[in-house]
């Protein structure tokens, strides 16, 4: 086996950011989980392994306190990962060094987080052991791991089908793409003529599905389907072989998962709702929705706080509105189950007053109490806005530095044609995290950092110059392609005005 070890090594990774890994969203979730993760110092240090092209890890190590350390062994990873550290103007302690490279280091910190996203299930077992006796040896009493993993009661009825075209792309000639395609090519024909096969397995329609969308990236499907190594488990199983490193499962990184009664109804519901043990109730949340991936969070010590203790620690957390007021949706978890219309609109009022300043939990609560609001009923409103990038929890603590990294990493994520087109994410201080922006809000966003009182015209003049620069276009609700007299009109009926709506939740999360 060479260096690669099974491992994908002749397609890149994605340009993708994950929010999982902020230690800011951490701890919230964690909160939400029971358990109250030490606050945000300058002192702590946070590890990513794998960290792909390297975004999640600059995106945090310039809005969060503390130092990062990561490795990829992808040398080209690495180089993407430690370049645009450089062009930013960040110190990331980022290497190409394989796991059992990284464990041999003499110099490895104490750690207060260690993030392995999209890894466990598709490296070796000797690998994990590697990984296993990094977190030993690294992380601190009190400290988080998160774990993203495939799970065996969604998976293991997909499983043989995945290992006959992994065979079936090993025997094919070419690139790696052309050897995908073939492959996806030749399993079409087979589902085609034999469409029982996909009526009778839903697993296997659903990746399916999954594997041929057209917004899929084949790079991103080569590497979660065509590894050497694919494997899947259970939630027990996972959280036994971290007990040997002093870990407790804690829950689900998703915020989501947490509110039993929206996934479950009726005597299931109730049964779920006697499960306490959070191991007990990932388990046999896995088994009655067919999980096929989980996201989770496990701590080195620390005690289940109680209901009420959860909620005295929240009241100091602070929200914020990433979108203007006007945009929520009265909706809960994009699903039918609507808020009470006063309480709703009581919270745009809070959540727009003082020019979208973010507002502690006990603001919001106060907002709505006399409405007949709970404070459970706030907590799933703001998880399900969170959920869909509508909001996000803020940073504890907040300085002048992290401000003026971000906006050095925003600098070079707006200008650099590298990546015009390869993420649709900025750099929050404020939050920690990063936040969806738009391709053509960017491009305005762009141009008032530059001046923010630039003439509309202007703005017009070089938005069209760099729409045409990109070889992008509008389109009409037939999906026919607007003249260029109809875009200028749609720019300054629709777009610019939208941005300009933003102005104020922009300067609110430090990126204007």
């Amino acid at each position: 086996m060479n260096w690669s070890d099974g491992y994908n090594i002749d397609v890149e990774y994605t340009f993708k950011y994950f929010a999982y890994l902020s230690p800011v969203y951490q701890r919230f979730a964690a909160l939400l989980n029971g358990y109250d993760l030490p606050p945000a110092s300058e002192d702590a240090v946070h590890m990513e392994l794998a960290v792909g092209q390297g975004l999640s890890i600059n995106f945090h190590a310039a809005c969060n306190l503390g130092s990062f350390i990561g490795n990829d062994f992808h040398p080209s990873h690495a180089l993407h990962a430690q370049q645009l550290a450089a062009r930013s103007g960040l110190k990331i302690d980022l290497t190409d060094d394989s796991f059992e490279q990284m464990l041999n280091r003499p110099d490895l910190p104490m750690c207060n987080s260690i993030s392995i996203h999209g890894v466990w299930s598709w490296i070796s077992d000797q690998n994990r052991l590697h990984i296993l006796n990094i977190i030993k040896r690294c992380l601190k009493p009190g400290g988080v791991v998160y774990n993203s993993y495939n799970i065996n009661a969604g998976s293991m009825i997909w499983k043989p089908w995945r290992d006959m075209m992994k065979r079936f792309y090993d025997c094919q000639k070419g690139s790696e793409i052309d050897r995908f395609e073939a492959t996806i090519q030749y399993f079409k024909e087979i589902f085609d003529k034999n469409p029982h096969i996909m009526q009778d397995n839903l697993a296997l329609q659903n990746k399916w599905n999954h594997m041929t969308s057209v917004s899929q990236d084949p790079h991103y499907l080569l590497q979660e389907y065509f590894n050497e190594h694919w494997d899947s488990c259970d939630t027990s199983e996972m959280a036994a072989y971290f007990e040997e490193a002093k870990l407790t499962l804690i829950g689900p990184a998703n915020c989501g998962h947490v509110w039993k009664f929206l996934e479950f109804s009726g005597d299931t519901l109730q049964f779920m709702l006697n499960q306490t043990s959070p191991l007990l109730y990932s388990s046999w949340r896995d088994l009655l929705l067919r999980t096929s991936f989980r996201s989770d969070l496990y701590v080195k010590g620390g005690q289940f706080l109680s209901e009420q203790a959860i909620f005295a620690k929240l009241n100091c957390y602070r929200f914020v509105l990433t979108v203007p007021a006007k945009e929520l949706k009265n909706n809960i978890f994009q699903s039918d189950y609507e808020y009470d219309e006063e309480v709703f609109k009581a919270l745009q009022e809070t959540f727009s007053a003082q020019d979208y300043e973010p507002k502690t939990f006990l603001q919001l609560y106060e907002s709505v109490k006399a409405l007949g609001s709970s404070q459970t009923d706030l907590l799933i409103f703001l998880v399900s806005k969170m959920q869909v990038g509508q909001v996000q929890v803020c940073a504890s603590k907040v300085n002048q530095t992290l401000f003026v990294q971000s906006q050095a990493l925003n600098k070079v994520l707006l200008e650099s044609d590298d990546y015009q087109f390869k993420t649709d994410t900025l750099v929050s201080p404020v939050t920690g995290q990063g936040v969806l922006v738009d391709w053509s809000h960017r491009v305005v966003l762009q141009l008032w950092l530059e001046d923010i009182h630039m003439a509309d015209d202007v703005v017009l003049t070089r938005f069209i110059a760099q729409l045409r620069r990109n070889k992008k276009q509008f389109f009409n609700l037939d999906k026919t392609i607007l003249s260029r007299e109809d875009e200028k009109t749609f720019f300054l009926e629709h777009i610019l005005p939208s941005a300009k709506s933003y102005v104020p939740i922009w300067r609110q999360l430090g990126l204007l």
